[in-house]
C-alpha cells in the first residue's frame, strides 16, 4: 500500500472513532409515562380485584404474593437517583415471577 492511502485510512478511521451516537433522551418519553401507562400498574390492580386471575396470572395467591414481598422487599429494593425513579420491589418481584 502506498503512504498516501495509509494516511487516508488513518484518517477516516479517527473522523468514525470520533462520531458519537447523539442520545436525545436520559429517560425516553414513554419510560417516563410507565407509573401512568405500564402494564405493572394499571394490571395489578385489576387483578387484585379477582384471585382467580390473579392466580392464573402469576401461579400464586395474593397473600402469598405479599407474603413473599416483605420477606425479599430489603434484598431487591433499589434506590432512586437524581436522573430516573427505580423500578420497585414489587415491580421487580411480579417481573420476575411472571
Amino acid at each position: 500500500m502506498n503512504p498516501k492511502r495509509i494516511a487516508a485510512m488513518w484518517l477516516l478511521y479517527r473522523r468514525l472513532r470520533r462520531r458519537r451516537i447523539k442520545c436525545n433522551y436520559w429517560v425516553h418519553p414513554i419510560n417516563q409515562k410507565r407509573k401512568q401507562l405500564g402494564i405493572f400498574h394499571t394490571l395489578l390492580k385489576e387483578l387484585q380485584k379477582d384471585e382467580n386471575k390473579f392466580f392464573n396470572f402469576f401461579l400464586m395467591t395474593i397473600p402469598s404474593f405479599k407474603e413473599l414481598h416483605q420477606r425479599l422487599k430489603t434484598k431487591i429494593l433499589r434506590k432512586n437517583s437524581k436522573m430516573r425513579n427505580s423500578v420497585t420491589s414489587e415491580e421487580r418481584l411480579a417481573l420476575t415471577l411472571r
